[in-house]
């Protein structure tokens, strides 16, 4: 009995459970039906279930002709596409709505850092005129002390005169004397 045993496991074949699924025509825009056998084929290592009747098996090319002739496959296959695209366009919908929040979050962003840019430029702009003034202002100062004392020095006879023998450069915006050593050249 054992050989019999060994004999009937022997020919036991694994088989695959395959969901089947129909072939799209993009011409048509509708599915077709295309068995997964061929003419002639046997022994079949998959074993195919149609979605349109639950637990519906079919493992050989005359099981799927005559399944396809059933009205309950007929009118899933008619139907097949509109749920599917259902879905597909929920899908895409979501997607796209998420993207377009990402574009107006983004284009907020932007709208601000624009607006951050701007206030900075005017900013900037602000303060270039301020210390424009403010060279001005000083340099006007300067000329009015060299005006002032050329008339002292005219006035009074006296000059001034820099330790290390250094004269001021007035054209020079940054010379600044650090020691004055003010003196009399002209007699009391």
């Amino acid at each position: 009995m054992n050989n019999a045993q060994d004999n009937n496991e022997s020919q036991l074949v694994r088989t695959e459970i395959e969901e089947y699924a129909p072939l799209f025509d993009e011409e048509t825009g509708e599915y077709t039906d295309v068995c997964p056998y061929e003419k002639y084929s046997r022994g079949q290592n998959k074993v195919y279930s149609c979605p349109c009747i639950c637990g519906r098996t079919l493992n050989n090319r005359q099981q799927f002709l005559q399944h396809f002739k059933t009205k309950a496959h007929a009118n899933w296959l008619k139907n097949m596409g509109k749920d599917g695209n259902v879905k597909l366009i929920k899908e895409l919908r979501i997607e796209n709505g998420k993207k377009d929040n990402k574009i107006r979050l983004q284009a907020r962003h932007m709208k601000r850092l624009l607006k951050n840019i701007e206030m900075l430029e005017k900013e900037l702009s602000v303060t270039k005129k301020a210390n424009s003034e403010i060279l001005k202002y000083k340099n006007d100062v300067i000329t009015d002390l060299q005006d002032n004392i050329k008339l002292l020095e005219e006035a009074t006879g006296h000059s001034i005169e820099y330790d290390n023998g250094d004269a001021l450069d007035y054209d020079n915006d940054n010379a600044l004397p650090w020691s004055w050593d003010l003196s009399t050249t002209g007699d009391h």
